[in-house]
């Protein structure tokens, strides 16, 4: 499974009656289920046809219910998400003869207007309290009670004159409060529904209320700027609140009645004191909007769900969220734009909508790196002959040429300001011709980026476009749908929708720059847009697939039908035929891809699997191998030989990749493991890939069938259920007074449990032997000072491990003092005994700036600050050795950081090797310092140990050579989890980017950290408290390392989940 998340704003939340699921629900007209331990998505509840603005559990939570624009109301199964009833009532009008229609806001505060008929939509709905009742409010100002037995309405309560969009059960189960748009409260008696009381206050339209847990109290929010409580005994305003600046969009009181929760418009969530109404925490997290939060029933933790289309759980004792729920996938990048190999079969080559082009190692499967190209939208681009360039096309109206292999752009023209819808080369490869949003075809000479000509006649924005070199013609083809009025006039839609002037197809005369005239039903066939135009060399045949979902080849003499391909059942976006003119493939809004007998016509294979709508087809060199992009944000691999998926292939936003077989062997970067999931059926807990990694994570196996051997890693290994943890504090956040903590956990297996471990801040404590079935535990274990996390592990007689458990415990000693900061520091920028191509120029003078700006923490955060520093021709094999060894003078209470900044290389073993000063190739280890030996170095030190990896700057050295970063970063962790902090400069095969135009000359890794470090750098402090906490610092380094270079740098924190928070340095203001 891999977690799409919400791709739109979030509306509505709730949390289970029982802590463990959540559910949210909002603008994609999805609702969603969260498992809140492990943070995985387990069920996508679809079914609504408009935006879903309300979701509940039931009382047990055995269900779920949802609520919609669409005038529905559906009940859920929670364990098989599967709709088991849709409630709906019946209007004496027909649908669209409502009369009445007004302009309402969508998605409560979302500044969308959208026009809906104000009778129907439902706007909130909640379970009564033993669950056999359906409460909901509806735009007309209507609440209807219904009952889940007989799916019918039980009472109707008529009052309000607006929108109803907050409801809330009294506690003793006799009264309903209301809030509407009309700016009323109205209590209801519910047996007789009778309206008891009105509330008035409030000056705006209400959005949210709750009845205090003793039910004399009621508080409410909305658009105006107060959170009022009323007095219900009376109907007087006991308080006014000060909220969140523009609105507050939902507001709770915790279950014991002492807090109030409120989050609004600040994109912060609230905790106030009851009794003296002031804010005793704010919660940061949110990058825009908060729109709802629910509460569990013991008052620890709060969900939250907001405009930035992500969830987050929060402890009601942190400052940050200790689980966010959000998509693996953005919206831009879940749509594969196109994917092509390259015309060597090295590489293929992949747009979605990210301004990116990333590039997959056809051979391994693996991502090799990402060119920037722009920050618009690559709609289409071309590949030269010669493997060496890119041609790019975008939607800010720009010609791209990018170099392939030093990942650069090497030259960028303005073409036209609509922006570029299709490319295709002419004669040569030094002529492009462009077709536009504009309606325009325009022909540009790539060495100058200047026009030659431009061909003008379509009346609608270019679609496709292919190049008959022999006759020297074009193709061309129209968007006959459009979302905007076309550029022109109005009267050319009309015209296009009564079958006017606008055709399917034209055909140019690229030698006398004229469009030629069809007819006599010359090339005429198709019933809408043409959405794809193919022309096969091999076969000087022309073939196009369009809406209608018809794929047509046409005799370029006669300009008639050759072969109709049928079969889709829907739109064909995609189009292929391969190099040779033997096979044809297609693929569109069915979610198939068709093989065809080019000359036959004849259907050789339906390829089907889950990658949503197919975008994107291309046929490599050899035509043995097909590629294709979905609407998932996955390509695949077939093997034509075999007709067979090879490989599936994922690109995160984060730079994090996966490529998987259909077998669930796989390869990926680091972390990318964790991103995409199984779970097993007829159950809701989920596991991560990385759980199976001893059977699954196998990269030869993918390189083997890449090859051509389909039956490399047959048979699979059985597989059953890892073992699972039962540990009841997972997730809590616990203050001791003492330096040992109690745990008590229990663990069971379908397999025999080998052992249990027991790691403090990612370090190995106690490590238990087992070899049952299910057996209960109990350890003390040694507290760290300051923060520490204490993560629970468990490993079958398979190799698979558990879901890790973790709790937080927060040593507060009178007697601990500051902690000491021992700080080793190596730079080598200078390498005599190598070429030039190999040395750098600020790795040693970066080693000098972290000594330096941690040094200004002594006294501070730290009560001494020890330094050894090792710079060029003084950082040997052996200086760097001693050095480390020497760090052991740091006690448990104590900071270790070791900078390491130079070259990391893999050689010929495949053994990681950190290049000293003295480096030379003709006796590469003695010179060079072994990743096995650092790390057995490494983990003997005590106490917190952070090492900061600045080793890739493959940009300088020969790929071969190159030692990605997070590779490094990741063997050094290792599956035994050693405990060292791995914070890495870069991702994958992503350069180390150092320029003289970060500060005085800075490798931007270290510029990052240095300006972090200073302490004065704005929202540095998420959680205001006047220390930079490590986390904080590492969230501002990616966040500023990946925006200033584009994303072709991301910096990366090995295992962070393993760790406890700690502060590094103090705000300098």
């Amino acid at each position: 499974m891999v977690s799409p998340g919400h791709l739109d704003s979030v509306l509505c939340v709730d949390i289970g009656p029982h802590r463990k699921y959540a559910v949210s629900a909002g603008k994609d007209k999805t609702a969603r289920v969260w498992d809140l331990d492990s943070g995985r998505q387990l069920r996508v509840l679809k079914g609504h046809t408009e935006i879903v603005t309300t979701v509940a559990f039931g009382p047990t939570g055995k269900y779920i219910l949802t609520g919609s624009y669409d005038e529905t109301i559906r009940l859920w199964d929670m364990h098989s998400g599967k709709e088991i009833k849709c409630l709906k009532e019946k209007w004496p009008y027909a649908d669209g003869l409502v009369g009445i229609r007004k302009t309402i806001k969508i998605g409560i505060h979302q500044g969308n207007e959208e026009k809906l008929p104000i009778e129907k939509g439902i706007t909130t709905a909640t379970f009564s309290l033993d669950g056999k009742s359906i409460i909901s409010g509806c735009q007309n100002g209507t609440i209807n009670i219904w009952d889940i037995e007989t799916g019918k309405i039980k009472k109707k309560l008529k009052g309000h004159s607006g929108a109803v969009h907050a409801l809330s059960i009294h506690p003793t189960m006799e009264r309903l409060a209301s809030g509407s748009e009309d700016k009323t409260i109205r209590i209801w008696d519910l047996k007789t529904g009778e309206c008891l009381q009105s509330l008035i206050g409030p000056k705006e339209c209400i959005l949210s209320i709750a009845f205090h847990p003793h039910g004399n109290q009621i508080i409410a929010s909305g658009y105006g700027k107060d959170i009022i409580l009323w007095e219900l005994k009376g109907g007087t305003i006991d308080s006014r609140i000060k909220g969140h600046p523009e609105f507050t969009s939902s507001v709770r009181f915790s279950p014991d009645g002492n807090h109030i929760i409120s989050g609004g418009s600040d994109a912060k969530i609230n905790i106030w004191n009851y009794n003296t109404k002031k804010i005793e925490n704010t919660l940061n997290g949110h990058r825009s909007y908060v729109n709802s939060i629910s509460t569990d029933a013991r008052g620890k933790y709060i969900f939250s769900g907001g405009r930035d289309n992500t969830c987050f759980l929060w402890h009601i004792n942190s400052r940050r969220p200790i689980k966010s729920f959000n998509s693996c996938l953005d919206r831009i990048q879940q749509n594969i734009k196109k994917a092509a190999f390259t015309h060597d079969d090295k590489m293929i080559c992949v747009s979605s909508g990210d301004g990116y082009i990333h590039l997959w190692d056809t051979k391994r499967a693996i991502l090799i790196k990402s060119l920037p190209a722009g920050n618009a939208e690559i709609t289409d681009f071309l590949i030269k002959n010669d493997s060496s360039q890119i041609v790019s096309g975008s939607e800010d109206g720009n010609l791209r040429i990018l170099d392939l292999y030093r990942g650069i752009t090497i030259k960028t023209f303005p073409v036209n300001k609509h922006g570029i819808n299709a490319l295709v080369f002419s004669n040569d490869e030094h002529t492009v011709i462009t077709g536009g949003a504009d309606e325009i075809i325009r022909v540009m000479n790539l060495n100058d980026g200047k026009l030659i000509f431009k061909l003008d006649g379509h009346l609608v924005p270019i679609n496709s476009m292919a190049y008959n070199s022999r006759g020297n013609k074009l193709y061309s083809a129209g968007k006959t749908t459009f979302n905007k009025p076309p550029r022109k006039s109005y009267q050319s839609a009309i015209d296009r929708y009564l079958g006017g002037r606008e055709r399917l197809l034209r055909l140019w005369n690229m030698e006398d720059k004229k469009e030629l005239p069809i007819q006599n039903n010359r090339f005429k066939g198709h019933t809408d847009t043409i959405n794809k135009i193919v022309f096969s060399e091999a076969l000087n045949s022309l073939f196009t697939a369009g809406d209608d979902g018809r794929i047509i080849r046409w005799n370029l003499e006669t300009g008639k039908r050759q072969k109709r391909y049928e079969g889709h059942t829907g739109t064909v976006n995609a189009l292929a035929v391969s190099k040779d003119g033997k096979y044809l493939a297609s693929g569109g809004k069915d979610r198939t891809i068709r093989l065809w007998d080019c000359r036959s016509g004849k259907n050789i294979k339906i390829f089907k699997g889950k990658q949503g709508i197919i975008t994107t087809l291309d046929f490599n060199a050899k035509s043995n191998r097909l590629v294709s992009g979905g609407d998932d944000g996955s390509i695949k691999i077939w093997d034509l030989d075999n007709l067979l998926e090879i490989v599936r292939c994922y690109r995160f936003p984060n730079g994090e990749w996966i490529s998987l077989t259909p077998d669930n062997y796989y390869a990926s970067s680091p972390e990318a493991s964790d991103l995409i999931y199984w779970r097993f059926p007829k159950s809701l807990e989920t596991y991560s890939f990385s759980q199976f990694e001893i059977f699954f994570r196998r990269p030869e196996i993918i390189q083997r069938r890449l090859f051509g051997k389909k039956d490399a890693g047959k048979p699979i290994p059985p597989l059953k259920q890892p073992p699972k943890l039962l540990f009841e504090d997972h997730l809590e956040i616990f203050r001791a007074t003492t330096k040992q903590y109690t745990i008590r956990y229990q663990v069971e297996s379908q397999n025999t449990v080998k052992k249990t471990c027991i790691f403090v801040n990612g370090k190995p404590a106690v490590s238990q032997h087992v070899d049952k079935k299910q057996k209960v535990f109990e350890h003390q274990v040694d507290l760290d000072s300051g923060l520490s996390r204490i993560t629970i592990i468990a490993f079958d007689d398979s190799g698979f491990s558990s879901n890790p458990k973790y709790v937080d415990i927060i040593q507060k000693n009178t007697d601990t003092k500051k902690p000491d900061l021992y700080l080793l520091t190596v730079g080598i920028s200078h390498y005599p005994n190598l070429p030039s191509v190999w040395q750098l120029d600020y790795a040693h003078s970066d080693a000098q700036a972290i000594a330096k700006t941690l040094k200004g923490q002594e006294g501070k955060i730290f009560s001494k600050v020890a330094i050894s520093q090792l710079l060029n021709e003084n950082a040997t094999k052996g200086a760097i050795t001693r050095s480390i060894k020497e760090l052991n003078a740091a006690q448990k209470e104590d900071v270790t950081i070791i900078y390491l900044a130079g070259h990391g290389i893999q050689d010929k073993n495949s053994q990681f090797q950190f290049l000293t000063s003295t480096y030379n190739m003709s006796s590469p280890h003695n010179n060079s310092l072994s990743w096995e030996t650092l790390k057995g170095c490494v983990r003997q030190l005590k106490g917190r140990v952070i090492l900061l990896l600045d080793a890739c700057h493959s940009g300088r050295v020969v790929d071969r050579y190159a030692a990605p970063n997070d590779d490094l970063a990741e063997f050094l962790f290792a599956k035994d989890r050693g405990g060292i902090m791995v914070f890495s400069a870069s991702k994958g095969r992503q350069n180390s980017i150092e320029s003289n135009e970060f500060g005085s000359g800075f490798g931007i890794f270290t510029y990052a950290l240095v300006k972090g470090l200073n302490g004065n750098e704005e929202g540095i402090d998420k959680d205001f408290n006047g220390f930079i906490e490590f986390s904080e610092l590492i969230d501002y380094v990616k966040n500023y390392v990946t925006v200033e270079t584009k994303g072709l740098q991301t910096p990366w924190l090995s295992r962070k989940e393993m760790f406890g928070d700690f502060p590094i340095a103090i705000v300098s203001n």
